[in-house]
């Protein structure tokens, strides 16, 4: 069963109460799970989506999540010993090493955790380890997942915007255009795509405009060409220097791609005890332990991680500066193509990247 977040009436909003904060510094969630069996059935499962952990967490996306620990404390309406497993919402098994055995004549069984109803076992707290992928990325850089969430969120040319909204592969296409004129074949990339969406390509262009090894200088500002596009002054870029830079960019743009779980989590349960003739819930209360962002130096590392002081952390150096605005009267087949443009000249919205989501 895949539970997706509501609200009855009288509880609590579960949206954050602002935009600009970026991580709640939560570091303990307590989620009561209520397992529902079926007359006659001993197995039972739930999936928190993964909307769910990122709200509940006070975070803004899956890859902040850093979950390190479960605690399951003892359940309320088993009709006897029970067993728990967990796994991420695709179905494979969350990285922990704890295992709990039940041991019987007939042989024995392996489960994350295990109920007894005298609680014997409760409050158990299962290690979770982060995958393998994420383990690479952090080796990387530690703050990979930080700079990710300053630098590709919409509004990259306004610091202090409180808006969140972060940039996906198909931020990489959306404003991007082919211009064909015979074999010649150009890009026209537009700061903002539809919706008014920022375009990551020329975001990335902007801010190595004074890279000089940065797709060899070719889009500096000293030699960078600029046409009229939508209303937009969009960049003149080759379809090979487009795509050196998009495929990567669109792959690194899914911000919880090495991530635990950006699947969401479910909890199985297997009763232990004879089956029942009738239908009833198990209500089962976990704590799931996460290990909150902080910054050396910071004055009050428990205060909510604010998006401005992130910027300050990670990416002091992120304010933009507006493209110079530039009208040009000839052609767009001539100002892309050269003068020679011959006349039959498309201009066609970029195709989606493979993968892109």
């Amino acid at each position: 069963m895949y539970i997706a977040s509501r609200q009855l009436p009288g509880a609590m909003n579960i949206e954050p109460v602002t935009d600009a904060v970026v991580d709640g510094r939560v570091s303990v969630v307590p989620v009561l799970a209520n397992l529902h069996f079926p007359a006659g059935e001993t197995r039972a499962s739930l999936t928190l989506s993964p909307e769910m952990l990122v709200r509940s967490a006070a975070v803004k996306t899956a890859g902040q999540l850093a979950i390190s620990g479960i605690t399951v404390g003892k359940a309320v309406g088993a009709p006897g010993d029970m067993g728990f497993t967990f796994n991420h919402g695709n179905g494979k098994p969350i990285n922990s090493h704890n295992r709990a055995v039940s041991v019987s004549a007939t042989g024995s069984d392996a489960f994350h955790a295990l109920h007894t109803t005298d609680g014997a076992f409760a409050d158990l707290t299962l290690a979770v380890h982060p995958s393998d992928a994420a383990l690479n990325e952090r080796n990387l850089d530690k703050l990979l997942g930080s700079k990710r969430l300053v630098r590709w969120r919409e509004a990259g040319t306004k610091v202090t915007d409180p808006t969140w909204d972060l940039m996906r592969p198909v931020n990489v296409t959306s404003g991007a255009f082919l211009s064909a004129a015979g074999e010649d074949r150009k890009m026209i990339v537009c700061p903002q795509g539809e919706n008014g969406i920022t375009n990551a390509v020329s975001e990335l262009v902007r801010r190595n405009a004074t890279d000089a090894s940065f797709l060899g200088g070719r889009y500096s500002a000293d030699n960078a060409k600029l046409v009229p596009m939508n209303g937009q002054m969009g960049l003149v870029m080759s379809e090979e220097d487009f795509n050196t830079v998009a495929l990567p960019l669109a792959a690194s743009l899914k911000d919880a791609e090495g991530e635990n779980f950006n699947e969401g989590l479910t909890i199985n349960a297997v009763s232990l005890a004879p089956p029942s003739a009738h239908a009833h819930t198990v209500q089962v209360p976990l704590k799931l332990h996460r290990e909150p962002l902080t910054f050396d130096g910071e004055t009050n590392p428990a205060a909510p991680l604010t998006l401005n002081s992130l910027h300050a952390f990670v990416d002091p150096d992120a304010a933009a500066t507006k493209a110079t605005s530039m009208a040009v009267a000839l052609p767009l087949a001539t100002q892309v193509h050269g003068e020679n443009a011959v006349a039959l000249h498309t201009v066609t919205a970029a195709a989606p990247l493979p993968g892109s989501v």
